[in-house]
């Protein structure tokens, strides 16, 4: 990996031009000899159009703000963009339950 450019999974997609991307890396600890997985959320400018679930590439650059200081150079995977199932219409939406 070249030194500055992360990546990561977005974590929010509200705002405008901005992203909020979690970011994984390694913990070890040595004493007791295993190592775990912590994350970082970075805030970056994003000019791509990333949706919620992206796996992105980040590059170091200017600040743009007070917490926003990376910008998104590549999106590497699209996540899935889900749609809500069809409504049910006819006899069976409109039958009324059976008399007990």
């Amino acid at each position: 990996m070249v030194e500055g450019k992360l990546i990561g999974k977005v974590f929010s997609a509200k705002m405008q031009r901005s992203v909020t991307v979690k970011v994984p890396y390694w913990h070890t600890i040595k004493r007791l000899q295993y190592r775990l997985v912590r994350h970082t959320k970075l805030m970056a400018h994003d000019l791509l159009g990333c949706r919620e679930g992206d796996t992105v590439q980040l590059k170091q650059s200017r600040p743009y703000s007070k917490r926003k200081s990376h910008i998104v150079t590549e999106i590497l995977r699209r996540a899935p963009q889900w749609t809500d199932p069809p409504v049910a219409t006819g006899a069976i939406a409109s039958s009324t339950p059976p008399a007990l």
